[in-house]
């Protein structure tokens, strides 16, 4: 997992892996969760309304987002 911030800007990359799906999924759940508790503490707050889900993969990779169970507050990724 990588986090990158610039200004009122967060990016959050997290490595699933085809054979690993389930637990690297569970895993990015929870460092979600996580970091929400964290920008919690600091009083930051996450629009989960602007907040987009990204699947960068090859043409050939099996890995779909309907495969992706990924939530932020409750909610199900919608994915662009």
């Amino acid at each position: 997992m990588m986090v990158v911030s610039y200004a009122d800007d967060t990016t959050i990359l997290f490595k699933i892996h085809k054979n690993n799906l389930d637990d690297d999924v569970t895993l990015a759940n929870s460092m979600l969760e996580r970091i929400l508790e964290v920008f919690d503490f600091l009083k930051l707050t996450i629009n989960v309304s602007k907040t987009q889900f990204i699947l960068f993969r090859s043409a050939l990779s099996r890995i779909k987002p309907d495969n992706l169970n990924i939530f932020l507050r409750g909610e199900p990724a919608v994915f662009f």
